[in-house]
């Protein structure tokens, strides 16, 4: 096995790199086409039932984008005041219904829905040395992941029936070493793990966006253009976080050093 791996270390790399060479143009060439054609069939949200965690503030607040398109938002949050604040914005803008529902999403959350968008978190800043007491970072692990795992858990059976899609806000550091950020950086990962996976395993049963992804605002226009496009992977915003994690994987040792001498300073 030893010799094995020895030859394939020695030919896959450059027939990769050739490979890659050769179809990267035509896959960009296919993937614009696809882009045109999902631009002209994109789809209508009007009367879609959308469950949004983590909707009191930030990015989920921002998703009232969905309800000025005719949505009905179920908005899920841990924080009461400030979610009926959003619900009653929600409606405002144009929702025909929304329900807002004080949650923890790291507990069993049940409904029927169409579209799912998991961004309840949070994020833990300390160093590592720190810590005295390791359940100061659970919540991070719990409410990042578990909490979309568990949501995606219950609803998959209806979004499948509807062909649904789930919209995932992840973050470039779960691709990106961020000092101070240890738990959250690894909770992210474990997200955008766990999606590509069960992007695999679902297919064209139910879409999957994973985002990466900036100010609220922004975010949530860009998420809703690339959902009703029916785009699948990837929505970097700011694009240029692409640029950052290429530069990780050739060249890990200079993001790490840059990253330590921008926040430790």
């Amino acid at each position: 096995m030893d010799s094995i791996n020895r030859i394939i270390n020695f030919v896959f790399p450059p027939l990769a790199l050739y490979g890659l060479f050769v179809f990267y143009p035509i896959y960009q060439r296919l993937k614009s086409a696809v882009s045109i054609w999902r631009n002209v069939l994109r789809e209508n949200v009007a009367g879609k039932v959308v469950l949004i965690t983590g909707a009191a503030s930030g990015i989920g607040e921002a998703t009232y984008e969905y309800g000025k398109k005719g949505a009905y938002l179920a908005l899920v949050d841990i924080r009461d005041e400030p979610l009926f604040h959003v619900a009653a914005l929600v409606e405002h803008y144009g929702s025909p219904e929304v329900i807002p529902m004080v949650a923890d999403v790291s507990k069993i959350i049940s409904i029927a829905v169409d579209h799912l968008v998991t961004n309840a978190g949070v994020a833990p800043l300390y160093l590592f040395e720190d810590i005295d007491d390791l359940s100061m970072a659970m919540p991070a692990m719990d409410k990042n992941f578990w909490g979309s795992v568990y949501c995606t858990f219950f609803a998959s059976s209806y979004l499948k029936k509807s062909r649904g899609k789930i919209v995932v806000i992840a973050s470039g550091c779960g691709c990106i070493a961020s000092p101070r950020l240890s738990f959250y950086c690894a909770s992210k990962a474990a997200v955008i793990a766990f999606y590509e996976t069960l992007r695999i395993e679902f297919g064209s049963k139910v879409h999957i966006s994973l985002l990466p992804v900036e100010s609220a605002e922004r975010c949530a226009k860009a998420i809703l253009r690339s959902v009703c496009r029916g785009d699948g992977g990837y929505l970097l915003e700011p694009a240029w976080i692409s640029c950052v994690i290429l530069w990780k994987v050739f060249c890990s040792e200079v993001t790490d050093s840059l990253g330590r001498w921008l926040v430790m300073g």
